[in-house]
């Protein structure tokens, strides 16, 4: 089974991206050490006060969903409401013709624990830089590759953080 989700437009983007290995590290970036929640673990590509920044009320994420199991479609995340503390989001499922297929209530979420959603054990965890393409442009990005046992047999996914976007990546592919 091979899942793909592809971001297709954001709406509230931070600033450009660090250009260089001690942009990224230096001054601005937060250590290695401010950004790991717990031991064993990877660490996270943004500080909760990161992701706090990036996602203001009004921030509106659509992806472009595909899977063998259930085709085509859309995922519209908005920041509804955003504080110091938090935000809540509202989250619609559409099919291909964007016509909506399923609406959840509305979510509240502490921005530690939207943190927490990218931290991934370090012996299953890659981290690497790269420039990716997606339909709504180039980003350089922090590459996540988790390994993931799964029933016998071996689940990777891949979560694409765009550096200049703070929040949730810009594409996961996963496969077995």
């Amino acid at each position: 089974m091979i899942l793909i989700l592809v971001a297709l437009l954001h709406a509230g983007c931070g600033d450009d991206p660090p250009s260089s290995p001690a942009a990224r590290s230096g001054p601005g970036w937060p250590s290695a050490e401010m950004r790991t929640l717990q031991d064993g673990h990877a660490p996270t590509p943004f500080t909760a006060d990161q992701i706090r920044q990036g996602c203001p009320s009004g921030r509106t994420s659509t992806f472009l969903t595909e899977s063998d199991a259930q085709g085509r479609g859309f995922l519209v995340i908005r920041f509804v409401r955003a504080d110091a503390e938090g935000v809540t989001t509202s989250v619609e499922f559409l099919d291909e013709k964007r016509q909506p297929t399923r609406t959840p209530p509305m979510q509240r979420a502490t921005w530690e624990e939207l943190q927490r959603h990218a931290s991934f054990p370090s012996a299953a965890t890659t981290v690497r830089e790269e420039v990716v393409e997606v339909p709504a442009g180039r980003f350089a990005c922090m590459v996540y590759e988790v390994g993931e046992p799964s029933e016998g047999a071996d689940v990777s996914t891949r979560y694409d953080f765009a550096r200049a976007m703070p929040g949730m990546p810009i594409r996961v592919l996963k496969s077995q």
